[in-house]
């Protein structure tokens, strides 16, 4: 006859587990997904045509400023990085009607353009990309 469980001399009665505390890992979980999210907001925020010439525009304006820019030169560059800034393919859409008189005189004159003038416009091109009215 087999034997039944009440015949063993030691039956081993194991307690439960001990349940595991998840509250930290939960924790970690939700931090890394949100600082991924950030991140990844922040790289789209950065890829916009009007951030990225912003940023041209102020390395433009510290090559200016360190004099390894000639003035033509530098108007040029605010013409094309305010185009791309503001998705226009040419500065005559602009609405800004007296900053493009003044950037298109200094561009096409025969004598060398003012470096304050060009400085100036710098400025307000910065300020235009901001979104700030110059």
């Amino acid at each position: 006859m087999a034997k039944s469980i009440s015949d063993t001399p030691w039956l081993e009665v194991l307690p439960p587990p001990t349940p595991v505390d998840q509250t930290l890992l939960i924790t970690v979980l939700i931090l890394g997904v949100s600082g991924l999210l950030l991140f990844a907001m922040y790289q789209l925020w950065r890829r916009q045509p009007r951030q990225r010439a912003l940023r041209q525009l102020q390395k433009l304006q510290c090559r200016f400023e360190q004099h390894h820019l000639d003035n033509r030169q530098c108007l040029y560059e605010i013409n094309r990085l305010l185009c791309l800034g503001m998705g226009l393919n040419r500065l005559t859409d602009f609405n800004d009607h007296d900053f493009y008189r003044r950037l298109s005189q200094l561009q096409y004159r025969t004598t060398p353009p003012d470096a304050e003038a060009t400085r100036q416009l710098l400025i307000e091109a910065s300020l235009l990309l901001k979104g700030c009215k110059a």
